[in-house]
């Protein structure tokens, strides 16, 4: 009985262990593969739109963490006069879903003009 808890408990270390490393080796993996794709804002050329993809919206059309980030960034990059326009790409596909109104919403309350943002109500 005692070698055989021994035996389940080196199994179940075993098993975290390899959990574990996987988990990190995938993180690092991620993390080097993708830095080189990821530019400062101020490296970002002047270009004729100002692309922000959509991500989750609450049911109250408050902005997730992720997108609030991606629209304060859009926002930024349109202060710098990187573009003259903004798309937003989102989902829209239903009546209670709306991802691109949200988006273009908080930019105009940040000061964006509406006729500067264009919306992409397909963009799953």
């Amino acid at each position: 009985m005692r070698n055989h808890r021994a035996a389940l408990a080196t199994l179940a270390g075993a098993i975290f262990l390899t959990a574990a490393l996987l988990f990190l080796g995938t993180d690092y993996y991620v993390e080097k593969t993708g830095s080189q794709y990821i530019c400062s804002p101020s490296s970002v050329p002047e270009g004729e739109a100002i692309l922000i993809l959509g991500a989750y919206v609450f049911p109250d059309g408050q902005l997730s963490d992720m997108l609030r980030d991606r629209v304060t960034v859009g926002y930024e990059l349109y202060q710098q006069g990187r573009a003259p326009k903004i798309i937003v790409s989102g989902d829209h596909g239903r009546v209670d879903y709306d991802e691109v109104n949200s988006m273009k919403d908080s930019l105009i309350n940040q000061g964006v003009p509406g006729q500067d943002v264009f919306m992409d109500h397909a963009g799953f």
